[in-house]
């Protein structure tokens, strides 16, 4: 559902600072560089980045012409997994190994966007046979709108209904998403397990 012509959202995402993310030039590089370091001490990771001062050279180039850098697939492909496996929260992390990364880098729209998402649960259902799947979608950057921003807490949740007797039927925490939706002209099925849209502004 693409709400961005909506203007009596209850739901305002806050705005995007241009400077959102944005760390000091030397900060930055030293961070790129302890991640490489991380990624050619790993025994797999390794064989990705064979020649590190050359990589190394194209971050700080890109670093101090831009104020940032954009990781190849390989290096989000590491990072992503290497941040998996450092959640102390996360009872899967040992399989941080499995982790199957889909790179939206490049989405710029609402229908791309959902065709990324859609694309996730599918490869993540697997079947039945549930895959460790992350979709990365563009960063915040200095001075650029995001074309997009999804309000849903979860990528797949249930509906809350109101009923005449006070009562809810499904997610009682979702009963104002619900009531947006409708009000918008969404049409689901007043049941307890109803899927809530995915709602982009």
């Amino acid at each position: 559902m693409n709400l961005a012509d909506a203007h009596t959202s209850p739901f305002q995402l806050p705005k995007t600072s241009p400077l959102a993310g944005v760390k000091g030039l030397e900060s930055l590089k030293q961070e790129a560089r302890a991640f490489l370091d991380l990624m050619a001490a790993d025994s797999v990771a390794s064989a990705w980045i064979p020649d590190v001062p050359t990589r190394w050279r194209q971050i700080k180039q890109e670093v101090q012409s831009t104020g940032t850098y954009t990781h190849t697939f390989k290096e989000l492909s590491f990072g992503a997994r290497i941040a998996w496996r450092h959640s102390n929260r996360c009872i899967g992390r040992h399989f941080w190994r499995t982790l199957q990364i889909h790179d939206a880098r490049s989405c710029n729209s609402v229908e791309e966007a959902y065709g990324h998402l859609t694309n996730h649960v599918n490869a993540a259902f697997n079947g039945g046979k549930i895959a460790n799947v992350i979709t990365v979608f563009p960063p915040a950057r200095p001075g650029m709108e995001h074309p997009w921003r999804m309000v849903n807490h979860q990528l797949i949740r249930y509906a809350g209904f109101r009923q005449a007797d006070g009562t809810t039927l499904g997610d009682p925490d979702s009963v104002d998403f619900t009531d947006y939706c409708l009000k918008q002209g969404w049409q689901g099925r007043e049941t307890a397990w109803t899927p809530l849209p995915w709602v982009m502004v």
